[in-house]
């Protein structure tokens, strides 16, 4: 019997999902459902799309996709597209990996060096995700612990200790956190060392986060005021202090007055 029917229990077909998560907004268990082409939420209202098929890859993993079910996102009208996580490197070898999921990643766009998806998944326990996820953070630790020794080596200052613990590999995320900070420490010194009053170097090369202030990424402010892009018209004249800190340094930028045309002003200071 089909569902629906008089009489009828529902009959699972054997490939249609539900797909539940905890939504911290609704404080409750909702249903995950496809909004469009990039973007996947857990509150499920009225939305119609929100059915799932699993494809085993044979080898521990698998793809999740838009089932057959759902009247939009779905097999037909998007063949070869499966929920993952977009990384992509700039000209400069920076990575950014997504902190949200795609429900339509096609692999067969992807570019490998410059824009790569992750639409692999494996089920795995709480207990096994939860240890994972502790090697996880003690690997990004090491990452930039790393990253902060090739800095470091290039303007020949000795990190000898702080390389130990980077390849012990029974370091702890606590001690790979602690060699990074006396790694950018010694950093630190050495650029104060180099640079003089009269001859100052750009801190915006290379230490300043956002430094065209597109954004109010990497800016923190007292009064909850935030970049707009593209604003027009006239509006109250408002002062409005950001500050950015780094080792040592601090950044401070003062708007006053939200105008089409304005000028942006950072002063630094050694703390």
């Amino acid at each position: 019997p089909e569902e629906g029917e008089e009489g009828a229990e529902a009959v699972w077909d054997g490939k249609t999902y539900l797909i539940f998560d905890y939504s911290l907004a609704k404080n409750a268990w909702k249903n995950l459902f496809i909004d469009s082409e990039t973007a996947l939420y857990v509150d499920l209202g009225s939305q119609a799309n929100f059915y799932f098929s699993v494809q085993d890859n044979g080898n521990g993993t698998f793809r999740i996709f838009g089932a057959d079910k759902n009247p939009k996102y779905n097999p037909t009208d998007f063949p070869n597209s499966f929920l993952g996580i977009e990384m992509t490197t700039d000209a400069d070898g920076n990575t950014k990996v997504s902190d949200i999921i795609n429900p339509m990643l096609d692999p067969d766009v992807a570019t490998p060096g410059s824009n790569e998806f992750y639409i692999d998944w494996a089920f795995v326990s709480k207990e096994n995700y939860e240890a994972q996820q502790v090697k996880m953070a003690q690997y990004l630790a090491a990452v930039a612990l790393g990253n902060a020794i090739e800095r470091a080596e290039a303007n020949n200052i000795d990190v000898a200790a702080e390389k130990a613990v980077y390849n012990n590999t029974n370091s702890t995320k606590e001690e790979l956190e602690a060699a990074t900070a006396a790694v950018n420490g010694k950093i630190a010194n050495n650029v104060e060392n180099l640079y003089l009053p009269e001859n100052p170097l750009d801190m915006d090369a290379d230490y300043v986060m956002n430094t065209t202030f597109d954004t109010n990424e990497g800016w923190s402010t007292t009064t909850g005021s935030q970049v707009v892009s593209g604003r027009t018209g006239t509006v109250p004249h408002s002062r409005v202090s950001f500050t950015s800190r780094w080792p040592k340094c601090q950044r401070v930028c003062t708007i006053s007055a939200w105008l089409p045309s304005a000028t942006v002003v950072k002063a630094l200071t050694f703390i």
